[in-house]
């Protein structure tokens, strides 16, 4: 009785804290409900989060891996296939971002084997490693005090070994944890789906437990003082568990929103049926003041959705509206270098800028501009900053979000117009000592350089230096003293973007609009340098009037001391986690809008796709003048290979003022993620490719390369179908029942099935036990019968037993390998009388008593499963 009250009081208290969590979070007026993904196959999911977005790897179609995000745990998109091992049985991926060489690496489960798989990208794709255990499944890596550790299973036993690396294991398994708390033996003897909390000092190990497709699966923890163990289950396991409409809930993995709390995503099966049929949820996890652990699962409830308020991709951006013309920059009367937050940062990310006084380190409002409407975004724009003496600067606070950001892909976009001079920093981040080449310069720079180039210039995470610097003589600059408003000479925009491998720079003409962006200076950051992780520091040092981290507009840092001033005029900061695209800078062409139509030509086997689009234009033109031509690059059915290569040309000049464009007649694969890109070929600039050879590296970076789109391919879904889809016989009449057996779309070529009585147990006879199907005949139904036999097996009075169908085929890869179960054979079986046995008659024999125990403890010690 003690046990009973002492378990329901910690559940109270449990879900008497999880509502005043809910109660709490409504106030926000967000929310979410489950199911957040409703699409019916994804299980099993494992997330990171990276750069403000959540990725999240699922089970999904038993042969390859799709990535879906998001940017708040709510709102999914499906992405592309990320990683495709080969075979099927391709389960519950882990994957993990190591911040030591900047790669991700994915555990992956293939045929009861776990290998590892690498990328450069959290969207792939991945690229396989090789096969590091055998026999095992949902493997999960932990890192711990520059410790890697490996959690797996066998589904009944689960292990942890430490690895060298995160591809190298190490010294031996230990066994952890095994099935022995009743909740996870009821349908199967099962502990999964292992993920690594530490909370307080004490590691948090979550496991699933009974059959994964069944609605008794559930969720329970262990803890331990050591990675290692040994670990003990929560007495008041399971802490997820079906109820309220849920069934099944189970094998998930934990992050956290923007306020710290931690959120499980895990799948739930969409009823009480014995089937693989799951879907996607999230919902809250927290610790109790007492270290307990404790969750819900719910479905169809409306509930506060996490809070998702900074840290997004968009880092920062200074529009310097306030205004009025010709007025100050307030500094709010403070002493001079004291921080006054006068320019927002519109993001709502809070970091705004401040000016060093009102006087010679200050900024005026002007009504100059580059543009009256920003092209990207539709906002007016009625001003820019000029500097109002001759040491001008503008940095943001110390302790600010921006000032501890360690982007992994950035883009910063400035607009200016400068007087002449020598290195003059445009954006800068204060630090001293972090480059390696030279403890003098800076964290980063994005400035116009002696005789009118242009650079950016930063140090990586590892002191690494890098820098994409253009000719000289690029952009036209003003004297002061002859031309103090600086007429008659343009306003630039620049964009300065790294993705990790590439840092490119791009400059916009404001008097030649048509021009668009230009790539004016990139560097292979990866084959320059030997850095394997090209993340921007957040800088080191600090000094009297300075703090690491700390961003400035208007002026630079050097040797530790402010430095290279930009006098003139400045507009549109703007910082962002990503590496945009050409379309996506401030100033860049209009849309694309991309449309795709697909048709499945059977007879061929292929996929017929007409590709749409607009033509790039700018705001004064539906088509930037200078396009002669159009060619789209599309990307193979290999997942494995990253190129984009030529596919054919629209062979026509768009014109001026109609950007709709199109091109027809390509054939794909079924069942492939596509990614594609268009190419508009500039006057002057024509270029030769070749179908199926050329790809996005030999187009001439004077062609305006767009971003590049994705998406799926028709889904060929084969499978066997079967009418009826269950029968009931008699087990003591020796009944005979007959089905109607046809494939559901047509294949390339033969396929051969194969049909057996599921578990082998000789409750009944299948005749015939094999079918062959052509491209001829797969949707003919072809009969088979099976036949019921009296044996002296007690099963329960209506014994369910389904038929397996393998298929194999050597002229169609998407048939052959496929298993299913189209059709059940419910066998009606008395001997124990209408109750059937009860679930401790272990030996069958319609009596419970010590010889039930003693089979059982003989079944246990030999770490078998009697399956019913």
């Amino acid at each position: 009785m003690n046990l009973l009250i002492r378990n329901y009081s910690q559940k109270l208290l449990g879900f008497f804290a999880f509502f005043l969590l809910l109660s709490a979070a409504l106030q926000a007026g967000e929310t979410y409900t489950n199911p957040v993904i409703s699409e019916i196959g994804p299980a099993d999911p494992t997330i990171i989060k990276y750069d403000g977005k959540y990725y999240m790897y699922p089970t999904g179609d038993n042969v390859s891996y799709h990535v879906y995000t998001s940017t708040d745990l709510v709102n999914w998109t499906k992405g592309g296939r990320v990683f495709q091992p080969g075979g099927v049985n391709i389960w519950a991926p882990d994957v993990y971002y190591n911040e030591d060489d900047g790669k991700f690496y994915m555990y992956y489960t293939a045929d009861f084997k776990i290998g590892v798989a690498t990328s450069n990208r959290p969207d792939g794709p991945f690229i396989d490693q090789g096969i590091i255990l055998d026999g095992f499944i949902d493997a999960h890596l932990f890192k711990d005090a520059g410790n890697y550790y490996l959690y797996f299973t066998d589904i009944g036993h689960m292990y942890v070994q430490q690895m060298s690396s995160p591809t190298q294991l190490t010294g031996e398994k230990q066994a952890i944890l095994q099935p022995d708390q009743g909740w996870d033996q009821e349908a199967g003897w099962v502990n999964e789906g292992p993920w690594m909390l530490k909370h307080n000092g004490t590691y948090y190990l979550l496991f699933s437990g009974s059959g994964a497709d069944t609605p008794e699966y559930a969720v329970g923890y262990a803890t331990a003082d050591n990675p290692m163990g040994p670990f003990t289950k929560y007495e008041n396991n399971p802490i997820i568990e079906r109820g309220g409409g849920v069934y099944g809930p189970g094998h998930g993995s934990v992050t956290t929103d923007d306020d710290g709390n931690l959120w499980h995503i895990y799948h739930q099966k969409q009823d009480d049926n014995v089937d693989w049929n799951r879907f996607i949820c999230i919902d809250p996890m927290w610790f109790d003041s007492n270290g307990v652990l404790h969750s819900r699962a719910t479905r169809g409830e409306e509930l506060p959705a996490p809070k998702i308020d900074g840290n997004k991709p968009e880092l920062a951006y200074w529009r310097f509206e306030e205004g009025p013309a010709d007025a100050q920059v307030s500094h709010g009367g403070l002493e001079d270098g004291l921080f006054y937050p006068a320019v927002p940062d519109v993001t709502g990310n809070g970091n705004p800028l401040s000016v060093w006084n009102e006087s010679f380190g200050g900024y005026v409002y002007k009504d100059q501009t580059a543009f009256d409407t920003v092209p990207l975004t539709g906002q007016a724009n009625n001003f820019s900053v000029k500097n109002s003496g001759g040491n001008p600067g503008m940095f943001t606070g110390t302790g600010s979000f921006l000032s501890s950001v360690s982007p992994s892909e950035f883009t910063v976009q400035a607009t200016f117009k400068l007087e002449n001079g020598g290195y003059r920093g445009i954006v800068g981040r204060d630090s001293s000592g972090s480059a390696n080449k030279d403890t003098q310069l800076s964290a980063f720079y994005l400035q116009a350089i002696p005789n009118n180039g242009i650079a950016v210039k930063f140090c990586d995470v590892q002191g690494y230096w890098h820098d994409a610097i253009s000719d000289i003589g690029i952009i036209e600059t003003y004297d002061w003293n002859s031309n103090p408003s600086g007429e008659g000479v343009p306003f630039y925009s620049a964009a300065a973007v790294s993705d990790g491998e590439f840092l490119s720079l791009y400059l916009y003409n404001h008097d030649n609009p048509e021009e668009g962006y230009k790539l004016v200076a990139q560097e292979n950051m990866l084959e320059e340098t030997e850095s394997t992780n090209t993340a921007l520091t957040a800088g080191a040092g600090d000094g009297p009037d300075w703090d690491a981290g700390n961003w400035t507009v208007g002026r630079a840092m050097f040797d530790g001391g402010h430095a290279d001033r930009a006098w003139g005029y400045i507009d549109e900061v703007r910082i962002t986690a990503g590496d945009l695209r050409v379309t996506d800078l401030l100033q860049g062409p209009s849309p694309y809008n991309p449309e795709t139509a697909l048709t499945a030509d059977m007879d061929n086997y292929v996929v017929d796709a007409y590709l749409s689009w607009n033509a790039p234009g700018t705001p004064d033109e539906p088509v930037m003048r200078d396009i002669v031509n159009e060619c789209v690059f599309i990307s193979s059915p290999d997942p494995q290979d990253d190129s984009l290569y030529y596919a054919g040309q629209t062979a026509m000049d768009p014109g001026n003022y109609n950007p709709s464009s199109s091109l027809a007649g390509i054939e794909l694969d079924f069942n492939v993620s596509y990614r594609w890109a268009v190419v508009a070929i500039m006057d002057g600039c024509e270029q030769t490719f070749t179908v199926g050879q050329s790809t996005l590296a030999d187009v001439d970076s004077n062609n305006l390369i767009g971003p590049i789109w994705s998406f799926d391919s028709i889904e060929l879904e084969p499978g066997i179908a079967a009418q009826p889809s269950e029968i009931v016989l008699a087990e003591d009449s020796s009944a005979t029942g007959c089905f109607s057996v046809n494939l559901n779309s047509k294949p390339m070529g033969d396929v051969q099935l194969e049909l057996s009585e599921k578990y082998s147990r000789g409750q009944f006879t299948v005749s015939p036990q094999s079918l062959l199907f052509t491209a001829q005949n797969w949707s003919v139904g072809q009969d088979v019968c099976v036949q019921t036999v009296d044996d002296d097996m007690l099963e329960s009075p209506l014994d369910t037993v389904p038929v397996e169908v393998s298929a194999s085929s050597s002229e169609d890869q998407y048939y052959n390998g496929l298993t299913a179960e189209p059709f059940v054979v419910i066998i009606e079986d008395d001997e124990c009388g209408s109750a059937g046995y009860l679930k401790a008659d272990f030996n069958l024999d319609c009596k419970v008593g010590m010889d039930d125990f003693s089979f059982f403890a003989q079944q246990w010690l030999s770490d078998t499963l009697v399956q019913d």
